[in-house]
């Protein structure tokens, strides 16, 4: 999560990460990140959800702005080819996502031809395969049985 017009609350976000007493009474937590911070396609922003919702004193007016399922399927996917390799927890958020809100893999390799240019720079290039290619090889995978994945 972060703030797009508000880096200082961006930060304050750590109090409610990994292990906080926030985490461990909602049983999830909150990373602070960047608006660079997730790879998506170019243009995620034309499938973005937004959520509004009012301030407890009804003064502002709070707006959410998250990628679809389907462009948030390709970041996990981005993450663990980032790694390396497969990040268990990556693919398992994949398919869970995907047990709720199925996408057909054709969308999802549409979707991972689209991620930008520059997250195809910034990633340095393992055993000869781009980004896009990477996520592509983690589409099968995550859309595989649970047990196939090593």
């Amino acid at each position: 999560m972060y703030f797009s017009h508000d880096e200082e609350a961006t930060e304050l976000l750590d109090i409610q990460g990994y292990g906080s007493p926030f985490h461990e009474t909602h049983g999830y937590y909150i990373d602070p990140v960047s608006e660079t911070t997730a790879v998506l396609p170019q243009d995620w922003e034309d499938r973005q959800v937004r959520r509004s919702t009012p301030s407890s004193d009804g003064t502002r007016t709070y707006t959410a702005v998250l990628p679809s399922v389907p462009d948030l399927i390709i970041s996990k996917l981005a993450a663990a080819a980032n790694d390396g390799g497969v990040m268990r927890n990556d693919l398992d958020f994949v398919r869970e996502a995907l047990s709720v809100y199925p996408v057909e893999r054709d969308e999802l390799l549409a979707l991972a031809d689209k991620i930008s240019d520059y997250h195809n720079r910034l990633y340095t290039p393992l055993e000869g395969q781009d980004l896009r290619e990477r996520v592509k090889g983690l589409i099968d995978k995550a859309l595989s049985p649970r047990g196939s994945v090593g």
